[in-house]
């Protein structure tokens, strides 16, 4: 026993040895985690780009919106001034005052223009009446009014007075049924690119307004240097050609850039919003950095660890060659110390190998007395469709019917007097041998769910088992009988599976539609505060329908949030006082009693149970905000409250003297979305009651509501098991 063996492996060497193996083993799960991981970071970087250009493109659409609003202000202001009585006195300087007393902070012209036909500017608001003023800066434009009778927006141009960038609208002015002067309202660049400052752009974007030949008009970044020169050509005929869209394109800085665009249906003008790829790289750098920086410090922790387990696997191994050799020489088994509970398990084997070859003979003898007894048993448990099988303390097989062995596709032969691991998978015969152990250690009968493959498939039986004795009253073995429950499983399981995905459903639907209902709300209120002074009574009403519609869609989405995630609470049931519970929800809604002028009179005592607190809270709360939203106009609504013991349960009823039920809505009402009554006569979205009806089931517990009818009151009630708490009645 003391000479060191040499294993075939170790006389051939030409073997890896079970660290070796790990090793490998591991390299290939890193690599396959690296390589999933870097196409997700790929994939990442993919939608990461899509969705910023989205959002890029959503903003170039406000912005172009807003920009169109600007210069359809200053349209507006102009077509009003161009019927200014002065003009039409002949009095200039009057013109002139009245143009420049509109030019206010919040007008986005700066000035207004006033030529006759040829082009001469008579009112410029730039400079003081009477100076001498240039010809119009845009003839062609001014040309163009003459000919049309109608408004034309310029694209950048020099101004006469100003000699720099800049762009306005030219409206007629008419006088007896001829156009007499051409008057302009001028934008500077810098207060149309107020507008895109407003917006706060993440720091790297460039945003700019593009005109109809692809000349900037306004920029974020560098205006003065690149206002009235032409886009990048990339991205000004894409512009030509398309009314939106995104993009790759280069910057007027020489920035390698993903943009978005949004042309105007009105004036033809563009607004593009230009995205670094640098900056879209740091975010995404930023966001995954310690994602791969965790990734790669559990590879190699985990490299690290197998590397320890594979020699101790490797020496647990090595170790079980000497009693393996000793026992097949008669000689004594010694357990060596093993690393893991199979080798552990494999040198009991061997030891216990060891102390039956000694005991082999008598048991033969004793077996021969046996035979035909067992014969009689064997015949009567083979007319069975359910399993039968007896193993002893060691895990042999001592009795088996004929289903067991069909359903292991071996002969009795190679069954009966064998271990669990001969004719069964290593984890199939490890939860049986457990399950024996725990009859064997109780002394008492006890039921299981235990698997079993046949071919492909695994089957799943209820197996009953119980401890055999033998004559001295000790238990040497273990019997079961098994029944096939596989197909009962299996729709319970789907069953599971269906309900855990209609509330997973349920649950991200109503988180992700709340979203668009603020940003409606939102943009809603803006424009009611924006635009107050502006709008008459009919647009009030309408924006008032609108955010009112949006804030019953928000409590829907709300309460069907709520109604998901009751039940996903993963605390185990404490002991809960319905008392504390009853004054938590009464203090919510205080408010409600208040406006209501109602009354709720509450019993003695109110029981403990076992349940989730906040559920049950929640549960009471609907239960009364019900009973004080549905009452009878100018009758104050009086709520009692009452809770007594029927058998093993709790019987709490909450009555009303409110607008009663139906006697055919009775059950309808539990449902969810189920609505008696229009949001005019009774706010509320439907989910209430089929939130109580899921509190309660999730509770064990029952609960329906009765009534005789409408104008009659309602009783509702619902009972939850009875269970003995500390400070309360039995509950």
């Amino acid at each position: 026993m003391g000479e060191r063996l040499e294993t075939p492996a170790a006389r051939e060497g030409g073997l890896p040895t079970i660290r070796e193996r790990i090793a490998v083993v591991v390299m290939v799960c890193a690599f396959a985690t690296l390589t999933g991981l870097a196409t997700l970071v790929y994939h990442f970087y993919e939608r990461e780009r899509v969705q910023l250009g989205q959002d890029a493109l959503q903003t170039a659409r406000a912005l172009v919106a807003a920009v169109d609003r600007d210069l359809s202000v200053g349209e507006n202001v102009a077509l009003a001034l161009a019927k200014s009585r002065y003009i039409a006195m002949g009095d200039l300087a009057g013109f002139h005052a009245q143009a420049k007393s509109l030019l206010r902070d919040e007008f986005p012209g700066f000035t207004f223009v006033l030529c006759d036909p040829s082009g001469q500017q008579l009112v410029n608001t730039i400079r003081p009446f009477g100076d001498p003023l240039p010809r119009h800066g845009n003839p062609q434009q001014l040309q163009k009014v003459l000919e049309t009778g109608r408004s034309v927006i310029s694209d950048v141009y020099i101004g006469g007075v100003m000699r720099r960038p800049l762009t306005g609208i030219d409206v007629p002015v008419w006088r007896e049924g001829k156009v007499a002067y051409v008057l302009a309202v001028g934008f500077l660049p810098e207060r149309l690119g107020r507008t895109l400052g407003e917006q706060r752009l993440p720091h790297g974007r460039i945003a700019a307004i593009y005109d109809n030949k692809g000349a900037i008009v306004a920029r974020t970044h560098l205006p003065e240097t690149f206002a009235g020169q032409m886009g990048p050509p990339e991205l000004v005929q894409h512009m030509r050609e398309h009314d939106e869209g995104t993009l790759e394109s280069v910057t007027m800085e020489g920035i390698s850039a993903y943009s978005a665009f949004s042309r105007s249906k009105v004036t033809g003008w563009s607004v593009a919003i230009h995205i670094p790829r640098e900056s879209i790289l740091e975010e995404l750098l930023h966001s995954i950095s310690f994602i791969v920086a965790f990734v790669l410090a559990l590879l190699a922790a985990g490299f690290g660890m197998a590397w320890v387990a594979g020699g101790r696997i490797g020496r647990s191994v090595k170790a079980l060659c000497e009693p393996a050799l000793a026992l097949g020489s008669g000689g004594p088994v010694v357990v060596p110390p093993a690393y893991f509970a199979e080798a552990l398990e494999v040198a009991r084997a061997l030891e216990t190998a060891s102390g039956l070859l000694g005991q082999r003979t008598a048991e033969r003898d004793a077996a021969l007395e046996e035979v035909e007894s067992r014969r009689l048993l064997q015949d009567l448990i083979d007319a069975t469709d359910a399993i039968i099988k007896v193993f002893d303390k060691e895990g042999r097989c001592l009795l088996a019917n004929r289903k067991l062995c069909d359903l292991m596709g071996k002969p009795i032969s190679k069954v009966v007097g064998f271990m669990r691991p001969d004719f069964m998978t290593g984890d199939m015969a490890k939860l049986h041998r457990d399950n024996d152990v725990a009859v064997l250690a109780s002394g008492q009968r006890m039921t299981f769910e235990e698997q079993i493959s046949q071919g492909d498939e695994l089957r799943t039986y209820l197996s009953v088992k119980f401890p055999l004795k033998d004559r001295k009253g000790a238990i040497y073995a273990v019997g079961s009988v098994m029944s096939d429950i596989t197909e009962r499983k299996k729709l319970e399981l789907e069953l599971q599976r269906s309900n855990t995905e209609l509330e997973q459903f349920a649950y991200v639907t109503s988180h992700d539609l709340r979203e668009p209902l603020r940003m409606v709300n939102g943009f809603v209120s803006l424009l009611e505060k924006k635009y107050a002074d502006g709008l008459d009574a009919e647009a009030r009403e309408y924006i008032a329908f609108a955010k009112d519609g949006a804030m019953r869609m928000d409590r829907l989405i709300q309460d069907l949030l709520n109604y998901a995630r009751i039940g996903r609470s993963k605390e185990p049931f404490a002991s809960v006082d319905l008392g504390k519970a009853l004054t938590e929800a009464m203090l919510n809604l205080g408010a409600a009693l208040a406006d209501a002028k109602g009354r709720i009179e509450l019993p003695e005592d109110m029981p403990l149970v076992m349940g989730d607190a906040s559920e049950l809270t929640r549960l009471l709360q609907n239960i009364l905000g019900n009973a004080l939203k549905y009452r009878i106009p100018d009758c104050p609504p009086v709520v009692k409250v009452s809770a007594r013991q029927t058998g093993d349960e709790w019987l709490i009823a909450v009555q009303d003297n409110g607008i009663g039920i139906p006697p055919d809505q009775l059950e309808r009402v539990f449902g969810i979305f189920q609505r008696l009554h229009t949001h005019q006569e009774y706010e509320g979205t439907g989910i209430g009651l089929a939130v109580c009806k899921k509190i309660v089931e999730r509770h064990g517990g029952r609960i329906w509501i009765e009534s005789e009818g409408e104008g009659k009151g309602s009783t509702l009630k619902f009972t939850l098991p009875r269970t003995r708490g500390n400070g309360g009645p039995e509950a």
